[in-house]
């Protein structure tokens, strides 16, 4: 009986995530300033003895995201991550949370786009490059995990994450709040991340 629990219930995730999943490709697709192309699924990742999966990652392809003054406006890809499960290998140094389902999201300028490098292990470090590829938030930029050796004015210039909890979106609303106005304000007004997140549940 708890077997025959354990896949329904992994039937009723697989269909609330794959609800979510279009539910975001909705907000993002009215939203008129970068004209939305099409969307993607760029990872699925199982745990390691293959039984189940326990990430998925969709890529939302933009038309046109403003460059700034002077510049054309050029494509751009979003991406948008799940992941309910990571795998715990110290103990003693465990970050917060390890053992917290999050949500990714993330943008490369472009026609680069994140995937499933787009995550923290347990102890809140990237889980690919570890050689300091990835820069994490600072006090200038914080909330905002941004690729080393791009610089630029402009965030719709630059490739960058951030993470939030699921458990933060529980309504059509959460993702406005914490997900599409925050984009919105980084690559259309390019405003500064101290006031993006600030009303915001972004870790």
């Amino acid at each position: 009986m708890t077997v025959w629990n354990t896949i329904a219930n992994m039937q009723a995730l697989d269909a609330s995530l794959a609800s979510f999943f279009q539910v975001i490709e909705n907000e993002i697709s009215g939203q008129d300033c970068w004209g939305f192309h099409n969307s993607t699924e760029v990872a699925s990742l199982v745990t390691p003895n293959g039984w189940c999966w326990y990430a998925s990652y969709m890529r939302y392809s933009l038309r046109r995201i403003p460059r700034g003054k002077g510049r054309q406006r050029g494509p751009g890809n979003l991406t948008v991550g799940v992941e309910l499960w990571r795998e715990v290998t110290d103990q003693d140094n465990l970050w917060e949370h390890a053992k917290q389902p999050l949500i990714y999201v993330g943008f490369c300028p472009g026609n680069d786009y994140w995937c499933d490098d787009m995550a923290l292990d347990c102890l809140g470090a990237p889980t690919w490059y570890p050689d300091g590829e990835i820069h994490p938030p600072t006090e200038k930029d914080p909330k905002l995990w941004t690729w080393n050796g791009e610089d630029g004015d402009r965030w719709s210039l630059r490739s960058w994450f951030f993470v939030l909890q699921l458990c933060s979106i529980e309504r059509r609303e959460d993702i406005e709040k914490n997900i599409v106005a925050p984009l919105r304000s980084l690559l259309v007004d390019n405003s500064d991340p101290n006031t993006v997140f600030f009303e915001t549940q972004v870790l």
